[in-house]
């Protein structure tokens, strides 16, 4: 099992209401025209040995610091088991409607250790790297095709 799918299935079983939390933010979720914050789905894939799984992500500022947003993930892993986990990113402008992003987390060392992950932005996709000790692979979001409930007021943009 790679690293993603070790820390999906440690996940699920340390966070038995994070499903529910993750659900409640994504229908209170918005898409915003002119940011990257709001709700996203793809999909994820293993470089290493082509696991794969479907994803959805909320970005939100953090707060905290200029730039920072938080990334929470869901994202499945053999069809039925799904994970939850948030990093958190600083980001930079690449120019008008385009940004880079880039964090890190420590999973501990039975899950892979250090997990890095950086992302090129638009307003409409995600194209995101991860890797960790026992895994690298490539996350692909765009924004949710049937909106179904999100709002679409304008947000916050990035910076």
């Amino acid at each position: 099992m790679n690293s993603l799918g070790k820390f999906l299935l440690l996940a699920c079983c340390l966070s038995s209401c994070a499903g529910g939390r993750f659900q409640r933010q994504w229908q209170q979720g918005t898409v915003p025209s002119d940011s990257f914050v709001g709700n996203w789905e793809g999909h994820w894939r293993s470089q290493h040995n082509g696991h794969a799984g479907k994803l959805r992500c909320i970005v939100q500022p953090t707060g905290q610091q200029p730039g920072e947003y938080a990334f929470r993930y869901e994202a499945t892993w053999q069809k039925f088991l799904t994970g939850y986990f948030t990093i958190h990113c600083q980001s930079v402008s690449q120019g008008p409607g385009r940004w880079r992003v880039s964090g890190e987390k420590d999973l501990g060392a039975v899950l892979g250790g250090r997990f890095s992950h950086t992302a090129d932005l638009t307003t409409q996709t995600i194209r995101a790297r991860y890797s960790a000790r026992l895994d690298q692979g490539e996350m692909v979001m765009e924004r949710p095709a049937n909106a179904g409930g999100i709002s679409t007021k304008s947000a916050t943009p990035a910076r």
